[in-house]
């Protein structure tokens, strides 16, 4: 146990407190973080269990309630009426920050709605310590959380970033790693990518190289791979750049007098879907082998709809 004697905040008003907490090594908690938990009335956690670990480590000592996605609806009505009677509630997940793939976006939409003050501390986040350390690009990025269990929701909702210059972060779950790395590679096509595990903890492991060479990698592993963080190269510039000058100039042709420098149309995922189908053309293949790789790459989509689509373009050529 870690008793630092801070002393709690005599001010500290009534409301919610979203209170990150270490994703791995428990140094990693801030002091505002510990003087804020020490403050407050209750604290509620996704897992009491280990919040008593985590607590009891800094030699805490709260009242505790749970809540979890299948109670979240129900607690936060309580705890919010606990708040307007002038009680300081601490929200904190199993691990990082609270809303991020994880409860608590329902407890703060409902305070906002019933003017009861929420008070978020900065702290640790699993998606943003890998992506600045992953050697992508850091400077725009999505954030996709983890991606549908079932693999052609999977595949359907992948379809959308295919032209996206950003990078992508996702959560993967150890239990279906190697299924979705098959599927970004077939979806997004073989891109640069960094698998961080373990982060902040004793076997943390940046593995940078692509999603085929980390699917290889992780194939040979036999111990537990822990939880994962995995960020992916957006659309190369020449890419995605040509797909937003196509689409510009489809939906805003040019006039005599226009500047030609009109910022471009952002791309929708149908035109997307179009152009991927004129790419594949060029590679001069069967139509039925053209139309089962556009069917797998934009999975909303049957293969005769792939097959009719690449022969009306190939007609209009």
């Amino acid at each position: 146990m870690l008793n630092l004697s801070l002393p709690p905040f005599e001010d500290l008003q009534a409301g919610i407190y979203l209170v990150p907490t270490p994703i791995g090594n428990l140094d990693d908690i801030t002091l505002r973080a510990l003087r804020t938990l020490a403050s407050v009335d209750r604290i509620a956690a996704e897992d009491t269990r280990s919040a008593k670990i985590l607590l009891g480590h800094f030699g805490l000592h709260k009242p505790l309630t749970s809540l979890h996605r299948d109670n979240e609806a129900q607690r936060s009505q309580d705890i919010l009426a606990a708040c307007k009677r002038g009680e300081r509630f601490a929200y904190i997940s199993e691990a990082g920050m609270p809303g991020i793939s994880d409860p608590g976006y329902v407890l703060v939409r409902d305070a906002i709605q019933e003017n009861v003050p929420v008070i978020a501390l900065p702290g640790p986040s699993a998606a943003l310590t890998a992506l600045v350390a992953s050697g992508l690009p850091s400077d725009r990025f999505l954030f996709l959380g983890f991606l549908p269990h079932a693999a052609s929701k999977r595949r359907q909702a992948l379809a959308f970033f295919v032209y996206q210059p950003l990078s992508l972060i996702l959560y993967v779950s150890p239990h279906r790693v190697f299924e979705e790395l098959q599927d970004l590679q077939e979806i997004l096509g073989d891109r640069k990518a960094t698998l961080a595990r373990e982060i902040s903890k004793f076997h943390e492991e940046y593995m940078r190289g692509t999603l085929s060479s980390i699917h290889q990698d992780l194939a040979q592993r036999t111990h537990k791979l822990g939880e994962m963080v995995l960020i992916i190269h957006g659309a190369d510039d020449e890419r995605a750049a040509q797909a937003h000058a196509i689409l510009h100039t489809q939906l805003n042709p040019p006039t005599p007098n226009q500047d030609t420098q009109t910022p471009l149309t952002p791309l929708d995922p149908e035109t997307a879907m179009q152009l991927d189908a004129q790419r594949l053309l060029e590679l001069d293949a069967p139509l039925s082998q053209l139309a089962k790789q556009l069917a797998q790459r934009w999975p909303h989509i049957t293969r005769k709809q792939a097959y009719d689509i690449l022969q009306n373009l190939r007609a209009d050529d």
